[in-house]
């Protein structure tokens, strides 16, 4: 039986020091590691169409009294009009934002 004197380096201290350097990156939580194998580095919405309604609604309550005062002589369906149009260039608006598809080809 051979003996071997040589001790083996600490794997956790090789780890450390591989952090430390940069050459490896750790995660400790789920969160952190899927942020680490993401491809991009924004938030990409895929269903942007889900929250269409309820965003129109709320930049409609936002944004419709600023309009009738500002066209005031325009009817009711008119002002309407200007408002989505207006929502069609909005940033508020979902389909103006970063989406991809579901299922998206690699």
């Amino acid at each position: 039986i051979a003996v071997s004197n040589e001790l083996e380096e600490n794997i956790n201290h090789v780890v450390a020091r591989e952090v430390s350097e940069g050459n490896v990156v750790e995660a400790r939580t789920v969160d952190e590691a899927v942020a680490i194998l993401s491809l991009s580095e924004a938030k990409v919405d895929r269903h942007p169409e889900r929250r269409l309604k309820a965003a129109y609604t709320a930049y409609e309550e936002q944004e419709l009294p600023k309009l009738r005062e500002e066209h005031s002589n325009l009817r009711l369906s008119q002002v309407k009009q200007i408002l989505k149009k207006n929502w069609q260039k909005s940033p508020d608006n979902p389909m103006n934002q970063i989406h991809t598809a579901f299922n998206p080809k690699s």
